[in-house]
């Protein structure tokens, strides 16, 4: 009798864990194909079709409850020729495509007047470019560009389908021929010189923290005097790209002009060593300044929120994180 009171136990105790993990796989399911948004509603709201983080206030995107099965997005890269060299010119094709509808055509929305943000970096991060490919009947966004030396490149494409959230894909690319020194970013530099301008980063509270909303002001000089003269590139006054040692994660950072001045605000996930890409321009011509950010370990609300600014949100903006 005591062998079968045993039994039975064990029977319902196996029959508890194989319905808990049942329910357990279910949920898990459910919430690889929910849409994504952020808990603090910075972006209304808007959803993203995986989960990630908030492009303005970092927070991890949660599952929207009751939110339609999410459409999965895929950029694909076709290169003419198919092997790039260094030096010579390569047609880059991107092709934007529905994971599930391989023939439907893919429409996308302006962001920052722009339809297609192609960010490239070589693997040591010393050199940056942002070029905008051109529509194409057949559905796909091309464009040339010419690659400085052999190695391996990296891709960041930024776009939003229509209707849907803003997609970032990072595509990896061999170039072959002589490659270039390999350069080593390890000393945080907040000052550069571009095109004749003195170009600092300026953080608020001195330092760059993760879990801490970081406020950070650029200012351009020009020979000691302040410049203010900036033109509407993409929309704003200037735009920053930032991404980690690694070439993993990537933010996309665009400034509020306050009175003259370029203000940006943008949080960090992990700390570590960055770059940072600012592009302004005046007088008609693009200029790019580089810079190498620390950013260290901090406790949530050890910087403070800068005054007129919100923990949760910010306009002047990020638009774009991926990891």
């Amino acid at each position: 009798m005591k062998n079968l009171f045993l039994m039975a136990f064990a029977a319902m105790m196996l029959l508890s864990m194989a319905c808990n993990q049942s329910s357990k796989t279910s949920a898990d399911e459910d919430a690889e194909g929910s849409v994504y948004a952020c808990p603090m509603k910075c972006e209304g709201d808007k959803t993203y079709p995986g989960p990630g983080k908030c492009p303005v206030c970092g927070m991890a995107l949660k599952p929207v409850a009751g939110a339609a099965t999410a459409v999965l997005y895929e950029m694909r890269l076709s290169m003419t020729p198919a092997a790039p060299q260094a030096g010579m010119p390569v047609k880059l094709a991107f092709t934007p495509k529905i994971k599930s509808n391989e023939a439907a055509q893919v429409p996308l929305d302006e962001v920052h007047e722009k339809k297609l943000h192609i960010i490239i970096v070589s693997k040591d991060l010393a050199w940056y470019d942002h070029i905008h490919p051109d529509f194409q009947t057949d559905g796909s966004y091309a464009i040339d560009e010419t690659f400085p030396a052999g190695g391996e490149y990296i891709i960041f494409a930024d776009y939003q389908p229509s209707g849907a959230g803003n997609q970032v894909e990072r595509i990896v690319l061999d170039v072959s021929g002589a490659p270039a020194s390999v350069q080593s970013f390890t000393t945080e530099s907040l000052t550069t010189q571009t095109d004749g301008y003195t170009v600092r980063l300026i953080p608020s509270a001195g330092k760059f923290l993760t879990n801490n909303m970081n406020h950070l002001g650029v200012a351009v000089t020009d020979k000691g005097k302040p410049v203010t003269n900036f033109e509407n590139i993409m929309g704003a006054k200037g735009h920053l790209v930032i991404i980690s040692g690694d070439g993993k994660m990537y933010l996309h950072v665009h400034p509020d002009e306050v009175e003259g001045k370029l203000d940006l605000h943008t949080q960090f996930d992990q700390p570590g060593i960055y770059r940072a890409f600012f592009q302004f321009q005046t007088n008609g011509m693009l200029h790019t300044s580089y810079f190498t950010i620390n950013v260290m370990e901090g406790k949530p609300g050890e910087l403070e929120t800068p005054e007129g600014h919100h923990e949760h949100g910010k306009e002047g903006t990020e638009h774009s994180e991926h990891q």
